[in-house]
């Protein structure tokens, strides 16, 4: 069984915020839609979350916070999900990966995505508000070598970090990490000041692949360089929110069908299998 909404697209992954304390403060972050102060919920909530969403058909979860290295009960909770879904990934800002980078290997993780928005330490410090470049990147280092697999994400923004394109292309084939280019969104109220389209970099990934794909899944061109860069433009894109494919959970136990309709949510923790169904049914395509 797989759920479709009214467009015919289909649920199969939960994208969930498991907390929403940080310890970066990054001038760019819009919290998912999601405000300060949100109760976490305890892990028996979320196993009844993941019964109900496994029976539905929902075979994969991105944890995300805030920051969820900081969710005290992160290797658990991963753990649990490992039981219910085919593929359990996880997004971080990497300043904590150096620590955790073994236990979350022992978790069953199976892929982290790390946000890296410049290799300039100043220019991190800037962005993130966090003089943690190096400890990141020794993070990255150490998780590759364990085996886990690693993927960078890049939001590039007009005027900081923009001219360092060649530089990430660069650390990408040197180390031989994936990585993801994303075209900054003034998602929810955040200044434009910072967009630029992206296709001066599709240009230049275009001379140099040896291979190219589109990804199905938010239509996203990924260049085999090698290894695999993807470039993902959100401005307005109709293209991405048809392929979108996802909800999002609050650490609240609370379902968004849409980061635009923040204002659109259905409680998960009275009745999870009745919430997911309700909230599908709310899912539309923002741009279309």
């Amino acid at each position: 069984m797989i759920l479709k909404d009214r467009y015919g697209r289909p649920l199969i992954e939960l994208r969930i915020s498991v907390t929403q304390r940080c310890n970066y403060s990054c001038i760019f972050c819009h919290r998912e839609g999601i405000g300060e102060n949100r109760k976490e919920i305890d892990i028996n909530s979320w196993k009844r979350i993941f019964e109900a969403s496994k029976k539905l058909g929902i075979r994969k979860i991105k944890i995300t916070g805030g920051e969820p290295l900081l969710y005290p009960h992160i290797l658990e909770f991963i753990r649990l999900a490992k039981t219910y879904f085919d593929e359990v990934s996880l997004t971080t800002n990497g300043y904590l990966l150096e620590e955790l980078a073994q236990d979350l290997k022992e978790s069953g993780i199976d892929r982290i995505n790390v946000s890296l928005h410049s290799l300039n330490r100043n220019i991190y410090k800037r962005i993130t508000g966090v003089d943690g470049l190096e400890k990141v990147l020794r993070g990255i280092k150490l998780a590759k070598k364990l085996g886990i697999s690693i993927k960078i994400n890049v939001l590039v923004l007009k005027g900081i970090n923009d001219t360092e394109v060649e530089d990430f292309i660069k650390f990408a084939r040197d180390n031989m990490i994936d990585m993801q280019f994303i075209e900054y969104e003034p998602l929810l109220g955040l200044s434009d000041e910072y967009h630029i389209s992206l296709d001066f970099i599709d240009r230049i990934l275009e001379k140099r692949a040896i291979a190219i794909r589109i990804k199905r899944r938010h239509y996203k061109k990924s260049y085999l360089v090698p290894p695999w860069i993807d470039v993902l433009h959100t401005w307005h894109s109709k293209e991405t929110c048809m392929g979108c494919t996802r909800l999002r959970i609050t650490p609240d136990g609370r379902a968004y069908p849409c980061i635009y309709r923040g204002s659109e949510t259905i409680d998960l923790l009275d009745d999870p299998e009745k919430g997911i169904l309700e909230a599908n049914n709310l899912r539309r395509p923002f741009w279309r």
